[in-house]
């Protein structure tokens, strides 16, 4: 045992501790994106069933308009569906009621119904998008965290391997002396 491998084993440690501590940060970084953005997606998800009950409780167009619009500006919807949505804002409401009316050939007061079923499949395709984007992003975490608890479950025990090293080297050292 010489004083050359002691250093070795100290360096050998406090790398292992600052590789443990440089883990760790970025585990709290990547925790606090995820818990960002689970909460993006968990509101886009309870925004979307608010929608299609408002939108089933409400035949208004004004309601549905107003709701389409807030639904645009949520921060996890993708420029996709931004444009799906505003696509259908855009449309010239007599326009569509005729084409819905001219395609479904009911009376007039199922022109309304019918145009909420084309926004309620649109809010069923949405809501599912969402869903599978909050599952993934919970996914992700949960492999994240499992990789980190590896990476620090062997920086442990190679910091235990060579503390034992650095003790066993001391009491040798001793009983040298």
């Amino acid at each position: 045992p010489t004083r050359r491998s002691s250093d070795l084993l100290d360096r050998d440690i406090s790398n292992l501790q600052a590789d443990q501590k440089a883990a760790t940060g970025v585990r709290d970084k990547e925790h606090a994106d995820f818990l960002t953005e689970e909460k993006d997606h968990q509101e886009s998800v309870e925004q979307m069933g608010k929608a299609t009950a408002t939108v089933e409780s409400e035949a208004h167009d004004t309601a549905q308009t107003a709701l389409l619009q807030q639904v645009v500006k949520m921060p996890a919807m993708d420029s996709h569906s931004k444009k799906m949505i505003q696509s259908y804002l855009a449309q010239d409401q007599d326009e569509l009621d005729a084409e819905n009316l001219a395609m479904a050939g009911p009376p007039q007061a199922d022109a309304a119904e019918f145009k909420s079923q084309g926004i309620l499949d649109m809010f069923g395709k949405l809501s599912n998008k969402f869903e599978k984007k909050l599952a993934d992003c919970r996914e992700e975490e949960s492999n994240n965290k499992h990789a980190y608890d590896m990476l620090m479950f062997d920086l442990k025990n190679s910091e235990d391997r060579a503390n034992a090293d650095r003790r066993s080297e001391e009491h040798t050292s001793e009983l040298q002396s």
